[in-house]
């Protein structure tokens, strides 16, 4: 990554009812504005599409961009979020962890997990 982007990010979250061609759409939205993809996980939970991003680009690319959105999202049927920030400093003070747990669902195993998890310093990422 260039200087002139290296510090213009801009994260976005969108939702909406999965279907057929979402990511295509949304993806070459973003490609043709100029802006870069760095990162990106989605998933479909129930039967909505979720997708966080963190873009790049030149700040005029970012700021056309943001300012498409909302009559893009209109016109796709979703709904995005968009906030200004900043690629995060990989700051590797210790080893990873990967934590894989099994066991019967049951409400507030998550909170539970993460309270541990918090309790010790451990920042989950993923």
């Amino acid at each position: 990554m260039n200087t002139e982007t290296e510090n213009n990010c801009l994260a976005i979250t969108a939702t909406g009812e999965d279907r057929v061609g979402l990511v295509e759409r949304l993806t070459g939205k973003i490609a043709d504005s100029g802006c870069n993809i760095e990162e990106s996980r989605m998933a479909v939970l129930g039967g909505e599409f979720v997708q966080f991003m963190l873009l790049t680009g030149p700040w005029h690319a970012l700021s056309k961009l943001e300012t498409q959105l909302p009559a893009f999202a209109d016109q796709i049927g979703l709904a995005i979020h968009c906030k200004r920030t900043r690629k995060q400093e990989k700051k590797l003070t210790s080893a990873p962890y990967s934590v894989e747990l099994t066991t019967l669902d049951q409400p507030g195993i998550v909170n539970k997990l993460a309270a541990f998890f918090a309790r010790q310093g451990i920042n989950i990422e993923e």
